[in-house]
């Protein structure tokens, strides 16, 4: 069956930079129904991947004639020892629930990164550690050093994602780079930024890019595309700051700055520091 996701709680617009700084310390109404927490049934049917292991896990799983599921967001045993699983579908817009007959087959599950207990993290990792499977070989990495020293994308607690009007790769560092320095955590970039080469493919968030669940995630600049949100509405906390008050940014964000990134972004900075 299908069904509409959980609104979030209606955005908290704030006046200025110390409101937000204020209002991110007291988390006042933030994460409406963001996947705060994850719980799967711990059994050794159920293989738990990260979208890092989407491929070699589909390999080994159609390999064996395993089910796989993708986006999901919830799972559990049901009654006649099947599981039953919640997952997105139409970039997000929608959930879906299955369930999956007890046919004695292993189940793999793909989830957001950093939403899996150690013990599943393992069981994957030995599942591909014994498979070995055939996959493309990677040949180069579109990094750069500005990169150098951030936590990954994928386990970071914060992430700064900036978009096109942060204009060239200089001020995409100074400013989304930079405010991610102070704040801990990850820089990433909406697909406007990364098509208009401010910043590399990897950066990317979105259906066609990362899939995200940190604490804070924060949108510099960013409209707020179903492409998007689709990589990062599993937040904690969502913080939008885009000049156009009107922007589908903020339906999904928990607080909203309507002001010029340019002039804000440098003093959330300097305050943080």
């Amino acid at each position: 069956r299908y069904f509409l996701p959980p609104p979030r709680a209606a955005c908290r617009m704030v006046a200025d930079v110390d409101e937000l700084r204020m209002a991110l310390v007291r988390r006042e109404g933030g994460g409406g129904t963001a996947e705060t927490s994850f719980s799967l049934p711990e059994s050794a049917r159920v293989i738990v991947g990260t979208g890092a292991e989407a491929d070699a896990l589909a390999w080994v799983a159609g390999k064996h004639g395993w089910p796989m599921v993708r986006g999901v967001v919830a799972a559990e045993t049901s009654p006649d020892g099947g599981l039953r699983v919640t997952h997105t579908v139409h970039a997000g817009r929608f959930r879906r629930a299955v369930e999956i007959a007890d046919e004695g087959a292993p189940v793999v599950l793909i989830v957001p990164t950093g939403l899996r207990t150690p013990a599943q993290r393992e069981r994957a990792a030995a599942l591909l550690a014994q498979e070995h499977p055939l996959l493309g070989e990677r040949v180069s990495m579109d990094r750069h050093e500005g990169a150098a020293g951030r936590p990954d994308l994928g386990t970071a607690r914060v992430v700064v994602a900036g978009g096109r009007p942060l204009r060239d790769a200089e001020t995409f560092e100074r400013l989304a780079g930079g405010l991610a320095d102070v704040l801990g955590g990850a820089a990433a970039a909406s697909g406007g930024a990364v098509n208009a080469g401010i910043a590399p493919s990897w950066m990317l968030i979105g259906q066609t890019g990362r899939t995200v669940a940190p604490d804070l995630y924060v949108a510099l600049g960013i409209s707020g595309s179903d492409q998007h949100v689709a990589g990062m509405q599993g937040a904690k906390t969502i913080v939008a700051v885009n000049t156009d008050a009107d922007a589908p940014i903020f339906r999904v964000a928990d607080f909203g700055l309507a002001a010029d990134l340019h002039s804000v972004v440098p003093e959330w900075i300097a305050k943080e520091k």
